[in-house]
């Protein structure tokens, strides 16, 4: 079917009935997908809506870029180009920029950069994006100048501390045009800027290896709010869900077995199936609430295991993908555990938001945010956040009506949600259907 068929075919059953007809494949060679999205309403959770543009491209070299170099500090730096598919990203690069510390400092910062050629205003840029894959000590940064000129003395700063949760796999950085962490001299946003330096630092006495790749901007995908609760408490029920069904959103929870004697008033299996009925879905915590870093392998397995066949027992289905850790307690040997058990996905305590549609970089260590002990402020700030980047974004939080946790608090956070879900800014769902889409993408993603 070529193209002229498919525009008059969309003509006669409409475009969104036309997708599900043909594949996406055609809708895309066809340049229809922003027409369908437009037609569609609410945007697809984990999809990329709008590709960006590369303003930094390591598949160049570096031979093709202005130049590499140690910016300062000690340290004895080895650095190469690799094109081995295993550190490249996005999709369709074809090279990335390995930097090693092989002979660590003995004090201060040390410092290696990567100059890039770049001729554009940042006035339509609303943010930057960039893969890097760091394993190494602590302390880690990345920073990025921007700059009018080839000598650097009007230019913006960014800069991003590697988490420690983020080591050992790639990340996917995001930086917002809005926000820069300093100005020096008097740059202008309206000017044409001509330099970009990204430099990669470790601090004295550390080592590692970085692996750098091409910087985009303006990457977006449509943001998911997911709201998730951990333990079991029945007030996941009379609270969350009772009052949630009124706004029409759903949930998840993360729950427990008997073992767990903390949760003094657990959701009964009546309310569980009510709320499995109503879309919400229910994921494996452990047996007994046990931090799983803290105990042998024999021990985590007995934990899952137990919860799972507890549950089953009384006709409940834990999804079977996603798993919640209890205390966020997790190493390379709970990663183990979970990949015997046929887990993808893993949720941390706390952490920023997740820009799904680069794919999960860590999917044993998906982060989330915590909603007690915060404010409406907080929670805003969050969701303008998700909004502005395409992040998906996960909350969570524990019983309901406490001093960390107030009724009062909850229901503003849940209005809010709500209100930006009418008003098409955000799509909400639970976990299980947050992270499906990964597996059966309709749009192409960039991982």
């Amino acid at each position: 079917m070529n193209r002229r068929d498919l525009f008059t075919l969309a003509g006669k059953v409409g475009l969104v009935a036309l997708a599900s007809q043909v594949p996406w494949a055609w809708l895309e060679r066809a340049g229809m997908v922003a027409d369908y999205f437009a037609q569609a309403g609410a945007l697809p959770q984990n999809y990329l809506v709008q590709t960006g543009s590369v303003l930094c491209d390591t598949s160049l070299g570096l031979s093709g870029i202005v130049g590499h170099q140690v910016h300062d500090g000690t340290a004895t730096w080895a650095v190469s180009e690799v094109t081995d598919s295993t550190y490249l990203r996005p999709s369709g690069t074809s090279k990335a920029f390995r930097a090693e510390v092989t002979a660590a400092a003995p004090t201060g910062n040390s410092t290696y950069r990567f100059d890039f050629l770049i001729n554009t205003s940042l006035v339509n840029i609303r943010s930057f994006h960039q893969p890097i894959h760091y394993t190494g000590d602590t302390g880690a940064t990345m920073i990025w100048y921007v700059a009018q000129e080839t000598g650097f003395s009007n230019y913006y700063v960014w800069n991003h501390v590697v988490d420690t949760n983020q080591f050992g796999a790639w990340t996917n950085l995001d930086i917002s045009r809005h926000l820069p962490s300093q100005t020096v001299g008097s740059p202008s946003i309206g000017n044409t800027f001509v330099r970009l330096r990204c430099l990669v630092r470790v601090p004295a006495t550390k080592t590692g290896v970085f692996y750098v790749g091409p910087i985009h901007t303006n990457w977006y995908s449509h943001p998911t709010v997911s709201i998730t609760f951990d333990d079991g408490w029945n007030t996941d029920y009379t609270e969350a869900f009772t009052f949630m069904q009124t706004l029409g959103l759903v949930g998840s929870s993360a729950i427990n077995g008997p073992g767990n004697t903390l949760v003094t008033t657990p959701l009964s299996v009546s309310q569980i199936n009510e709320m499995q009925s109503a879309g919400w879905s229910f994921h494996n915590h452990t047996y007994s609430h046990t931090n799983l870093s803290t105990v042998n392998q024999s021990v985590m397995r007995q934990e899952i295991q137990d919860c799972t066949t507890y549950f089953s027992s009384l006709g409940i289905h834990l999804d079977p993908n996603v798993f919640v850790l209890p205390q966020g307690g997790r190493n390379d040997d709970v990663d183990a555990v979970l990949r015997e058990f046929g887990y993808t996905y893993s949720m941390l305590s706390i952490g920023p938001g997740v820009p799904l549609f680069w794919g999960v970089p860590n999917p044993l260590r998906v982060p989330r945010v915590f909603l007690e002990s915060s404010n409406l402020a907080a929670v805003k700030s969050s969701l303008d956040t998700a909004e502005r980047l395409g992040h998906s974004l996960i909350f969570y939080a524990h019983k309901i009506g406490t001093a960390t946790m107030t009724q009062a608090d909850f229901r503003s956070y849940m209005r809010e949600i709500a209100l930006r879900r009418d008003q098409n800014r955000v799509t909400v769902r639970n976990l299980t259907d947050l992270f499906s889409g990964l597996t059966r993408p309709r749009l192409r993603r960039v991982s």
